[in-house]
């Protein structure tokens, strides 16, 4: 059993909302799976303060290209 790593989830969140990963390919991973959303939803249901916490945490580690793709995103699902 793997232990919740809050650097994995957070970049485990982020790859699965740009559609880098998807549920069924971390689900062969060997790091288990710390989503901080259901990926069972319509990315448009979900709440927007998972993206504010996902820029925050990207800005902090200075992956600052992660963050404006973040905001585009945002933008388009929640305007």
């Amino acid at each position: 059993m793997n232990k919740f790593n809050e650097d994995i989830c957070l970049e485990q969140t982020y790859d699965v909302i740009v559609g880098k990963e998807t549920l069924h390919t971390l689900m062969e991973g060997s790091r288990g799976v710390h989503l901080l959303f259901d990926p069972t939803y319509p990315l448009a249901e979900m709440d927007i303060e998972i993206f504010n916490i996902l820029i925050d945490h990207f800005i902090n580690t200075e992956e600052y290209e992660k963050c404006q793709k973040l905001i585009d995103l945002k933008k388009v699902l929640f305007s």
